[in-house]
């Protein structure tokens, strides 16, 4: 929320100069020539028509062009999709995610995967106009509600524990917290989390205790897409969602509409409104969400028998969100992935570990 467009829109030029530059040449023989141009000719040549235009919200192992008169989003990949994961978001949340299909006959040759999908209506939320004065709080309660329903559904399809990814966030947890733990530079630099990862550590067995189901590793803002009353219209970017124990996907409620970030500084929003009927809007919202989310999982996800294992589940998330790279064993001064990522997990992670999740 703190990007104007035109920052939002020079970042999404370096992601797609990225993709064809090095992405692109770095997976495919140097003798495949692609890029943007041959991928735009295809577009047209494919819906019949000269109006395709640039998605404004890329991905980073793809790219994304959309025909508004068609209708039809084309994204060009650099890997397939994995068909299974992808029925089983369709199985669970129907038309709030695009579905999609290969390319026609005549058009098999190109060198990149290649998908056409439908436009998902309304706006993808990062870009949805913030009013300079005052806070949208009943918008973003209606995302923050449609959000804990999306969530929930998914307790509805649970799946057998084999189907946990074998180096997924549940899968390798152990592993993952022991690394943290060894990490002496984060024992210095950031003790309060250091001493909650150590108390995770004790609790990590809960997790068997969540059902598995099908889990988005980036439920951000900037892959869910909202109507002017901020409801929910559709989520994207579930190429690398997998089997995962309940709960993990909830920090992004955290990190996009609980709070934001500015000069690498995190913040909640913990101000009040005229509507917020003296609470702070972080305590509005977080409640509505909790309260939502219980009401709406299935009835085998009890809040007195599950809420702990959610905690861990959610701090969790909140870790694996945060320490990629190199973080996770060495903080390195100045680095400002570094920076920005234990900002992000200073704020949240405490707020996460420390509140009674119960609604």
């Amino acid at each position: 929320m703190s990007l104007t467009k035109e920052q939002w829109l020079a970042s999404e030029r370096d992601i797609v100069t990225t993709f064809f530059t090095q992405k692109v040449t770095a997976q495919y023989p140097q003798t495949i020539q692609v890029n943007e141009d041959k991928c735009y000719a295809l577009a047209r040549s494919l819906l019949g028509t000269d109006d395709v235009k640039l998605v404004d919200n890329q991905g980073f192992n793809s790219f994304t062009l959309f025909s508004p008169s068609k209708g039809k989003v084309i994204q060009f990949r650099l890997d397939v999709f994995q068909d299974a994961t992808l029925q089983l978001a369709l199985k669970i949340y129907g038309n709030q995610i695009p579905s999609r299909a290969s390319l026609p006959h005549g058009f098999e040759d190109f060198p990149l995967p290649v998908y056409v999908s439908d436009v998902i209506p309304g706006v993808v939320h990062i870009l949805q106009p913030f009013p300079e004065q005052g806070f949208p709080l009943d918008r973003q309660l209606n995302t923050v509600t449609d959000l804990a329903r999306f969530i929930a559904k998914a307790t509805f399809f649970p799946q057998d524990r084999e189907a946990l990814r074998k180096d997924g966030w549940t899968a390798t947890a152990s592993q993952f917290v022991a690394r943290l733990c060894r990490n002496n530079d984060l024992a210095a630099t950031a003790p309060e989390i250091y001493h909650i990862v150590a108390q995770l550590k004790d609790q990590l067995h809960l997790l068997d205790t969540l059902p598995p189901v099908l889990s988005h590793d980036d439920l951000a803002e900037i892959n869910v897409f909202v109507d002017e009353e901020g409801h929910i219209t559709g989520v994207i970017d579930f190429e690398s969602a997998g089997v995962e124990a309940f709960g993990m996907s909830i920090w992004g409620l955290y990190e996009c509409w609980l709070g934001g970030m500015n000069d690498a500084r995190f913040a909640f929003f913990d101000f009040m409104t005229a509507e917020s009927g003296g609470r702070t809007v972080r305590e509005v919202l977080e409640n509505v969400f909790w309260t939502t989310l219980w009401s709406e999982v299935n009835g085998s996800v009890l809040r007195r028998e599950h809420e702990a294992a959610i905690r861990v589940a959610l701090a969790m998330g909140v870790l694996r969100r945060y320490f990629t790279r190199d973080l996770v064993d060495k903080v390195t001064e100045g680095d400002m992935h570094h920076i920005r990522s234990l900002a992000y997990a200073k704020a949240i992670l405490p707020a996460v570990w420390l509140r009674k999740i119960d609604g």
